[in-house]
């Protein structure tokens, strides 16, 4: 990268999936001081135009089954940049390969550049995109030494599994986890669930990082029924809600020494609470919590919800090239999360759902986390994500699309019946239930409520005008 005239002020872009080379490309630019930004492969074109539009990376490394809209968003963007690719590689176009057989006397002798600056942007990372545009978010020296040091409790003995690439924060956390300890990091390809029960049982894993959907997809394999889990010892759950009922399902094919662990975050302030007991959140040290008023923004008392608000001892560097939105949710040192929660006479956090996701029912605000924890009860479920479809009479109507097992009889009207003799009337399905394949997700895995309330959309009209 220093050949190639890379300093501190420019951008390394990674458009990859998993491989071992881009632990290398990542960990050569923390070693030069120079922020790389990843982003993932399966974003469409205009995604990326959008991302690197911000950032003008000086140098892109990716992979070269993608090589083809790189080219593409590099050129139409006008950027001055080489690219190479780290798997994959294309006839004619210079790969990492290349570059680490290039015989230098200065390996030997290399020295990490000192950082003089520890609030200089060291990473960028992608907001969730679970509710529209990406936004590139900062991470600072400073910000990645307090969020890491903590992971010095590892050790060298440590197996990690890590399907997530690093354009999740928990993938580049997890990366400079097992570098600190010496452990050994498994990193699949890409997420496949057969696969990942299968790399579990072959190296021995004894940590695994999932989000609720791929546990889901996990528990529906017919083969965790017969494959070896007993070396697992910490499965960590991340980027959305883990229902008792999904962790209970999981726990029965789980040694009982192994710890589910569900942790609450976002991209901008890293890891903020872990699970005490069952939806029961504690703070990590280092930060504060406030719950503000939706209407007044004056901070509630115990038990009374309102959006979270996060202070994290070491100040966020914002949006990249983005003040706008950084003012919009971070104010006096304080990150507006967006979600929705409260504390209890315990101090302990318990969080309801983002405030974007909330569904209008008449008189009635609905989360749509509560009516598919009641289905998630269902064994035969793998998963579900209730929507509102826009009413005239009612401003919406509660409808689930539904991912069942492969096997399973259940039908719609089973769903209706159960959330009905359960739940009050406001908070029937008279949507109605949808079986689906699969339900749309973002790229880091979590589901897209968007795209999910326009499918749900599609589904009722088209039974409304068979109807008809």
């Amino acid at each position: 990268m220093i050949s190639m005239g890379i300093t501190q002020s420019d951008i390394v872009g990674i458009m990859a999936t998993n491989t071992s080379y881009v632990m290398t490309v990542s960990f050569a630019a923390f070693f030069i001081g120079t922020p790389f930004q990843a982003i993932d492969i399966s974003l469409e074109k205009e995604s990326v135009l959008h991302l690197w539009n911000i950032t003008k990376p000086k140098l892109i490394f990716c992979d070269g089954a993608i090589y083809k809209v790189v080219s593409e968003v590099v050129n139409e963007l006008d950027l001055q940049c080489n690219i190479f690719t780290l798997s994959n590689h294309q006839t004619g176009v210079e790969n990492i390969e290349t570059i680490l057989k290039i015989e230098t006397t200065e390996v030997s002798t290399f020295k990490p550049f000192a950082i003089s600056d520890l609030d200089a942007t060291a990473a960028l990372c992608c907001s969730s995109g679970s509710s529209g545009p990406s936004k590139v978010v900062c991470w600072s020296h400073r910000f990645i030494k307090r969020y890491c040091l903590p992971l010095l409790n590892g050790s060298s003995s440590d197996i990690i599994l890590n399907a997530f690439s690093l354009y999740w924060s928990v993938g580049i956390r997890e990366y400079i986890s097992a570098a600190l300890n010496e452990a050994t990091l498994v990193v699949p390809y890409k997420f496949d669930a057969k696969e990942m029960l299968s790399l579990i049982e072959k190296y021995q894993v004894t940590k695994c990082l999932l989000v609720p959907v791929h546990i889901a997809q996990m528990l529906s394999c017919q083969e965790i029924h017969t494959i070896n889990l007993s070396s697992m010892k910490i499965i960590q759950s991340t980027g959305a809600k883990l229902t008792i009922d999904l962790k209970n399902r999981l726990r029965q094919f789980l040694p009982p020494s192994c710890i589910i662990k569900s942790t609450y975050g976002c991209s901008e302030m890293a890891g903020m609470a872990y699970e005490h007991q069952d939806s029961l959140f504690i703070l990590h040290p280092n930060i504060e919590a406030k719950i503000l008023c939706l209407n007044t923004n004056k901070e509630q008392n115990t038990d009374e919800e309102g959006e979270i608000a996060i202070r994290h001892k070491t100040s966020w560097c914002g949006y990249y090239n983005d003040e706008k939105a950084t003012r919009q949710v971070y104010k006096d040192g304080w990150y507006r999360t967006g979600d929705l929660g409260h504390f209890d006479s315990n101090k302990y956090l318990h969080i309801k759902s983002r405030i974007k996701d909330i569904i209008r029912l008449e008189l009635f605000d609905i989360s749509p986390l509560e009516i598919e924890s009641e289905i998630m009860k269902m064994t035969e479920v793998v998963l579900v994500v209730v929507v509102g479809i826009p009413d005239e009479l009612k401003w919406n109507r509660l409808a689930a699309l539904v991912v069942k097992r492969p096997d399973s009889k259940i039908t719609a009207v089973d769903i209706q019946n159960h959330v009905a003799s359960r739940k009050p009337e406001y908070k029937h399905l008279n949507g109605g239930v949808y079986f689906v394949e699969s339900v749309p997700t973002t790229a880091t895995g979590k589901v897209s409520r968007r795209l999910a309330t326009e499918r749900g959309i599609e589904l009722y009209n088209g039974k409304q005008n068979d109807t008809n």
